[in-house]
């Protein structure tokens, strides 16, 4: 029994990480008065940068804090066919945010644009969707937001 909700525990703890570690960038473009970066990336064992960008030039320079964190326990940035987003739009990708998949929270703690990032264990990849979850971070306030996937929940999927 255990065994079986392994991967469910995993997904949820590394899209809690994510999130936190949304609104901890968030919170330190605030406090530093600075743009602070966070990308996205898909190559390799799926990972994430947060870049505090304390001259704003959008490069990562010498004294700057950069952080990179990998997804861990088999987890990935991914979909499955025929899954909706947070938004109900069909999902075309793990990482929904714009070419350049990254956020950038300013001093007022708003993001550049709006987006979202879709969490799956491998092991569910092209079978079964119920353990995806989705970290949303909205443009207009910043407000980072965590959502579990239901599927065939109404009014939709993701809550």
């Amino acid at each position: 029994m255990l065994f079986r909700s392994l991967p469910k525990h995993r997904v949820n703890a590394m899209a809690r990480e994510v999130y936190f570690d949304l609104m901890l960038a968030r919170t330190t473009a605030v406090t530093n008065n600075n743009n602070v970066i966070v990308s996205f990336s898909t190559s390799g064992n799926h990972s994430y940068t947060i870049h505090d960008d304390t001259n704003e030039d959008g490069t990562q320079d010498a004294g700057e804090t950069v952080k990179t964190i990998s997804l861990k326990d088999n987890i990935r940035f991914g979909f499955n066919t025929g899954v909706s987003d947070v938004d109900g739009n069909t999902l075309g990708s793990g990482i929904v945010m714009g070419a350049d998949a990254q956020i950038t929270f300013d001093s007022r703690g708003m993001a550049g644009e709006s987006g979202s990032v879709y969490l799956i264990p491998v092991q569910d990849i092209g079978d079964k969707s119920e353990r995806m979850r989705a970290v949303s971070v909205l443009q207009a306030t910043g407000q980072v937001e965590l959502f579990t996937y239901t599927y065939g929940a109404t009014p939709g999927p993701w809550s």
